[in-house]
């Protein structure tokens, strides 16, 4: 600028640091001395940087709202369906405190559902080889509830405290996985419950956050039971899991267990396991079944 040449510098400056960090470089201004190329250098560094973040960040965005929608979508039909069940109770709704749990429950399941993309009958699924199936199985999706608990999924040799997976171990890992299913139990009088005594266990559970509580009903205190009068005796952790006992001997459960935090979990259905997975691989049910029996 004629009237301010220091202004037209400065404009200058921040015309070519624009059209540099975008990327654009119209070549109409262009660094000549070695600093000011150094200098030129660093700028598109850091605006290739940037840009990329903003892409990646974008990118999250898309995929959270395709999440969401497909929630919304789960959460619409699920909504129809108890609906539906009005004609039952001669067009009386559900209890909002049940309609509460149930929705909660579903939704929780679907975004934590690992393998809500990888059913048997998707295309990609069906299309890779048996490699790759398993590298996204075991090494991706589920490598860290596998790590987590490999005293259960994997073989530890004696006087090792690292599994050492084979090729039998893989084909297991595989096929348990499309089992694993995401839980979630509060810590409130109505949705705390896991296990009640001499019930028959359907379930086991794999604790990835909160704490879980074992004890027994506490009869002393009247005829009646009632579900706040027990005893808690002992307390199970995260990267803890239970109900592997009761599942392999067929048991029903000794003991009372509920949510003494909330409780996020994967579980291992009873039918699951002994339909499809123990029947498949019967080393891995007996040293399991060893192993359960031994630790209980």
């Amino acid at each position: 600028m004629a009237g301010n040449p220091e202004l037209g510098k400065l404009i200058s400056v921040m015309y070519f640091m624009m059209t540099t960090l975008s990327t654009v470089g119209y070549g109409d201004m262009f660094p000549i001395s070695e600093l000011e190329m150094i200098l030129g250098m660093v700028i598109m560094l850091c605006g290739t940087a940037f840009f990329g973040y903003l892409l990646g960040t974008f990118g999250e965005i898309i995929q959270n709202q395709d999440t969401d929608s497909a929630i919304d979508d789960m959460t619409f039909k699920l909504h129809n369906w108890t609906t539906m069940l009005r004609r039952f109770r001669h067009n009386n709704p559900l209890p909002y405190s049940l309609y509460h749990q149930i929705n909660n429950h579903f939704k929780f399941y679907w975004k934590h559902d690992r393998t809500s993309e990888l059913v048997e009958e998707n295309k990609f699924h069906q299309r890779m080889p048996g490699g790759i199936k398993r590298g996204i199985i075991i090494h991706y999706l589920f490598d860290d509830v596998f790590y987590n608990f490999r005293n259960f999924f994997c073989q530890i040799p004696k006087g090792k405290s690292q599994y050492q997976s084979t090729p039998k171990d893989s084909k297991f890992l595989y096929e348990v996985a499309f089992g694993l299913k995401p839980r979630k139990f509060l810590c409130n009088d109505e949705e705390n419950l896991i296990y009640e005594e001499e019930e028959e266990v359907a379930e086991m559970y794999f604790i990835n956050v909160g704490q879980v509580a074992i004890g027994f009903t506490n009869y002393l205190s009247g005829s009646e039971m009632h579900r706040k009068n027990y005893k808690l005796t002992y307390m199970m952790q995260a990267d803890q899991y239970f109900g592997d006992f009761y599942l392999t001997q067929n048991l029903k459960s000794e003991f009372l267990y509920i949510a003494h935090t909330n409780v996020e979990a994967f579980s291992l259905s009873k039918k699951f396991l002994m339909r499809r997975i123990f029947s498949k691989f019967p080393d891995t049910f007996k040293r399991i079944k060893n192993d359960a029996e031994e630790y209980y």
